[in-house]
């Protein structure tokens, strides 16, 4: 997938749909090797682009705006059917897009926003 792509599209609702297309593509493919990964593992790192959830933080009219389009729910949603077959699973999801640093916790599952410089230097 390439910028380029995206704009492809005709219209705003066809970027839209390829836009949560793509989302549900990548929360599928996420959810397919955590699955895979569960009978030999304790913790699982999910790395993603765009956080799983939105952030809580809201500092202007224009965040309220743009937040439903700067979280993937289809992932949101992925990783909560993991944690009830998994629960004896840890999950830490390490992502960024927004580029406002924050922590936060859904369900038992940590969920880590911020910089490339931020998360190089985290201890999970």
């Amino acid at each position: 997938f390439m910028i380029r792509d995206f704009w492809m599209e005709d219209s705003n609702a066809n970027r839209l749909l390829f836009a949560r297309e793509l989302a549900w593509e990548s929360a599928t493919r996420i959810y397919r090797k955590m699955v895979s990964s569960a009978k030999e593992a304790n913790h699982i790192v999910v790395m993603t682009h765009f956080p799983p959830w939105r952030q809580k933080q809201v500092f202007n009219i224009l965040d309220r705006f743009w937040s439903p389009y700067n979280a993937n729910r289809f992932l949101a949603e992925r990783l909560l059917e993991f944690r009830r077959k998994f629960p004896h699973i840890q999950i830490t999801v390490l992502s960024g897009h927004t580029h406002r640093e924050s922590i936060s916790y859904h369900h038992n599952i940590k969920c880590w926003i911020g910089g490339p410089e931020k998360i190089m230097k985290l201890e999970i």
